[in-house]
């Protein structure tokens, strides 16, 4: 099974005398991967990562050939690689965020904003995070919404799917505020709904007094904050504060979703 997207892993390996070498004691290996650039894909833009034992990915240097058709990297070691396009110019590598980014973008989660950029900091709205949830449940119909804010539009049907689901609510009968910034806590309460919703086991409750900010967690937000915060789906944001009404940024938002669905929905 691809771990990053639908793209498969790579593992490297080389027998000598029946036993398996992986460390080259201080020596290297030039190794060459096939890789067919997509339509739109720049070769600049195909990366590669060594996915560790720990299962995190990090980026290494590599070069793609568009005579021979394939990316070629230098190791000291063999173990397991995965090969990818990802064309963000505004993310290097080693940034907190990095993986996150990386699964939620090859998993067709989170696009990027143009330009070669992800934003990772930029903002999320309600309308952006509904839509995420609404593709992975294979976009199906629901009744119209009477959101007087919600037209028409590429993210309608996913505001009356989140609706009539239960999953979001708006602020009141007629508006549901699709542009605006999603926050920490929102957040929470739409991932929780939608474990809710799918059926899974939504168990579990943290303890929010260990935050500073506790108080600052609205009462219809705290059993999902409880949740996420005991699952490990949402953590601090430093000075043991959780900030709920806090803009939740599309890196963060990425991180979510990713430890929501490696965790939760398995």
């Amino acid at each position: 099974k691809a771990l990053v997207g639908d793209q498969p892993v790579i593992d490297l390996s080389v027998v000598s005398g029946g036993k398996k070498i992986s460390d080259f004691k201080g020596g290297s290996a030039t190794v060459s991967i096939p890789y067919t650039l997509k339509e739109g894909e720049k070769p600049e833009s195909i990366v590669v990562w060594h996915l560790t034992n720990e299962g995190t990915l990090e980026k290494m240097e590599g070069q793609y050939d568009p005579v021979t058709k394939t990316v070629t990297f230098t190791t000291s070691h063999f173990s397991q690689f995965v090969l990818a396009y990802f064309p963000f110019t505004d993310l290097k590598g080693g940034e907190w965020y990095y993986e996150n980014t990386v699964y939620a973008y090859t998993n067709g989660l989170i696009a990027g904003v143009g330009k070669n950029k992800f934003d990772p900091t930029g903002k999320t709205t309600r309308a952006m995070v509904v839509t995420i949830l609404h593709r992975l449940d294979g976009t199906p119909k629901a009744p119209v919404s009477s959101f007087k804010d919600v037209p028409k539009s590429w993210y309608s049907d996913a505001v009356n799917w989140a609706v009539a689901n239960g999953i979001a609510s708006g602020y009141s009968s007629s508006k549901f505020g699709p542009n605006d910034t999603i926050t920490r806590e929102q957040m929470a309460a739409i991932i929780y709904n939608y474990g809710v919703y799918k059926g899974y086991d939504m168990s579990g409750k943290g303890d929010l007094n260990a935050f500073a900010d506790v108080k600052k967690v609205s009462t219809w937000a705290a059993p999902s904050m409880q949740w996420a915060v005991k699952n490990g789906i949402i953590s601090g944001v430093g000075g043991n504060t959780l900030d709920p009404a806090g803009s939740a940024q599309r890196a963060q938002v990425a991180a979510i979703l990713q430890r929501f669905l490696q965790n939760i929905e398995q």
